[in-house]
């Protein structure tokens, strides 16, 4: 009788805890448009990598120096359909190479290319715990 008892009130105090929940997940899976003078992609690390049902989707950017006179960062991207997109920059600012550096797991990443120098002329990367 004592067993049932201690049973019961553990019982008892699994149904009156709340259920804790880790907050939203919103997959941003990697687009990849182009336009007559510009191109543009889009995605989140974690959603091309874990979430997506195909093995061809990625997206990120990567920065590096020469010690000399230029910082260079590129940003490097393929949709579900195999749309690539690569967009660089060679006169990049301190700025731009610590966003560069911030992408991570919780990353998003917007990039801008211009068509004709295949230059980056806009880069975002959005760090949230939701694109885990």
């Amino acid at each position: 009788m004592k067993r049932l008892s201690i049973v019961m009130s553990m019982a008892a105090a699994f149904a009156l805890q709340t259920v804790a929940f880790a907050g939203p997940h919103y997959n941003a899976f990697v687009s990849v448009s182009k336009g007559s003078t510009s191109s543009s992609a889009y995605g989140s690390l974690s959603s091309a990598r874990y979430y997506s049902s195909d093995s061809n989707q990625y997206i990120g950017c990567s920065s590096a120096a020469d010690l000399v006179s230029s910082i260079y960062i590129s940003c490097t991207a393929r949709d579900a359909q195999g749309n690539y997109l690569y967009c660089y920059s060679n006169t990049a600012d301190g700025q731009a190479r610590q966003a560069v550096s911030s992408v991570n797991n919780t990353s998003s990443v917007y990039f801008l290319m211009n068509n004709s120098t295949g230059k980056c002329t806009y880069i975002s990367i959005s760090n949230f715990s939701y694109n885990l």
